[in-house]
């Protein structure tokens, strides 16, 4: 009995031919160092946008569209607004196990 050639998948087929351009590449290094900046000012606790964009160094409207980013897709939860700023807190979700 011959031995079945196991059959590509069209993602790995696609993976193959496609190929992502340095820019591209560079945007997604940039993109997971801003991330992890943002994650790591949060892990102390909650803070607000400008309060992070202290720690982290960038400008405040960049830790803004970040944090409603990470917000989106549930790596970031708005806690309570600051009384005396009127900024919502941010803080790191809670992962379920």
């Amino acid at each position: 009995m011959p031995v079945a050639m196991k059959k590509e998948r069209t993602i790995d087929k696609i993976k193959k031919e496609r190929k992502v351009s340095e820019e591209a590449r560079e945007n997604l290094k940039t993109f997971n160092r801003i991330k992890k900046s943002i994650l790591e000012a949060l892990k102390e606790g909650p803070r607000t946008v400008p309060e992070v964009a202290e720690i982290t160094g960038l400008p405040t409207p960049r830790v803004h569209w970040y944090l409603m980013t990470l917000r989106r897709y549930g790596e970031v939860v708005a806690g309570e607004q600051d009384d005396m700023d009127e900024y919502f807190t941010y803080e790191l979700a809670k992962k379920e196990k």
